[in-house]
């Protein structure tokens, strides 16, 4: 589930979604917390599990993704890109994301959503490719 464009959400109605993916703007505007650091992010994604959602994905830009569940949050890091255009950056990201899970995870991989977050995308036929968009908004592509 992702809630762009910004705004509020019943947790109640979407709480059976297996992903919550708000970037920081619909995170905030969601729990009424700042993102405005990484610990903010950390605070904000316990929120939003505190209401009910399984795992979150915040995604934060040029600082990355959090990845945050019951048993925990891992904090990825960003590719290092120069971005030419992050129009259409977030719906990217959930596409790929979307793909990544239809497919059953990273082909070959664990099918962890840490790998696609990581870019450790990799098909059948070793085609696969990770784009990014400069913010940390990563996706495979095959």
């Amino acid at each position: 589930m992702n809630p762009a464009p910004a705004q509020p959400v019943d947790a109640r109605q979407l709480g059976d979604a297996s992903y919550f993916i708000p970037n920081e703007t619909e995170a905030e505007v969601i729990t009424g917390l700042a993102v405005q650091s990484i610990d903010d992010a950390k605070q904000c994604a316990a929120a939003l599990l505190q209401q009910g959602f399984r795992k979150v994905i915040l995604t934060l830009g040029s600082r990355g993704a959090l990845l945050a569940s019951p048993e925990g949050s891992d904090l990825i890091a960003p590719f290092n890109v120069t971005p030419v255009d992050t129009t259409g950056a977030g719906d990217a990201f959930i596409g790929s994301f979307a793909v990544f899970l239809g497919a059953g995870g990273a082909g070959k991989g664990s099918g962890d959503p840490r790998e696609f977050v990581r870019g450790n995308v990799d098909d059948e036929s070793g085609d696969a490719e990770v784009v990014c968009d400069g913010h940390g908004v990563c996706g495979g592509v095959g």
